[in-house]
């Protein structure tokens, strides 16, 4: 947009000039370019989505489409590695997930300003996928990786074995025939089972070579979900000598803690 400024003679400035002549300029805005972040920025795990409002921010911007992916469970691995930070980079969706839908939205009318717009998630997943997800909308500044999930998982390293016993995440059931895989630090598949009737399954020792154990997945029905495993010696010590022993004259109680 054109403007034009006209200061009048007579006029004083900060160090006491006064304008005899009268003085014009003109000069011309910029246009605001069109912006979009979807909200929730660090928060990535949602246990229950019903009745949940995503923000969308935008600004300059007549309508968005905000998409939804979801990631292949083989793909689980190379795309967390390839999601700085947990943040997706461009091209994310189209490289590791598969598409499940879209919704388009119309931000209020506030030129220039920032605007923000909720979306219904119910409206956006279908019913019944669960897993890990990557949300996105046009131009977005910082789509979002979302874990949904009704399955839950514990690991235990005993020696050189390893220990999945997997679980319905709300009322604690074991799944029986879900699907196990684990998977190295170099994106080696090291073994794959199916959990037993109480939602166990063991793992033999592992071949070095192909890497580390990094991250076991779970895949049972429409959901999937992953946890990061973490050999004993990588975790904090245990109790130590050098640690100081209960005093009953100081504390209620004293715990030390500690898990596989």
């Amino acid at each position: 947009q054109d403007y034009k400024v006209s200061v009048v003679p007579g006029f004083e400035d900060n160090e006491g000039v006064i304008v005899r002549e009268p003085v014009t300029a003109s000069f011309k805005t910029s246009k605001v370019p069109g912006y979009v972040t979807v909200g929730m920025s660090g928060e990535n795990y949602f246990p229950r989505r019903n009745g949940m409002k995503l923000p969308i921010e935008t600004r300059n911007m007549d309508s968005v489409d905000v998409r939804l992916h979801r990631l292949f469970p083989s793909n689980l691995l190379a795309g967390l590695n390839a999601a700085k930070k947990g943040v997706p980079a461009q091209g994310f969706s189209d490289q590791w997930c598969e598409f499940l839908g879209s919704k388009s939205i119309v931000p209020e009318k506030n030129p220039d300003r920032l605007v923000q717009t909720l979306v219904d998630l119910d409206e956006l997943f279908p019913q019944g996928k669960r897993g890990v997800f990557c949300l996105s909308a046009d131009l977005s500044q910082g789509a979002r990786l979302v874990l949904w999930t009704n399955i839950g998982m514990l690991a235990h390293w005993q020696g050189e074995d390893l220990v999945v016993f997997v679980h319905d995440l709300y009322s604690l059931t074991p799944l029986p025939q879900a699907r196990v895989s684990i998977y190295s630090h170099k994106s080696q598949l090291l073994g794959m089972a199916a959990t037993d009737g109480g939602g166990m399954v063991q793992f033999g020792r592992f071949v070095n070579s192909l890497g580390h154990p990094s991250v076991a997945v779970v895949e049972h029905k429409d959901d999937f979900t992953f946890l990061e495993l973490a050999r004993r010696e990588d975790d904090s010590r245990a109790f130590a000598k050098d640690m100081s022993w209960y005093d009953r004259s100081t504390y209620d109680a004293f715990i030390y803690a500690d898990r596989d």
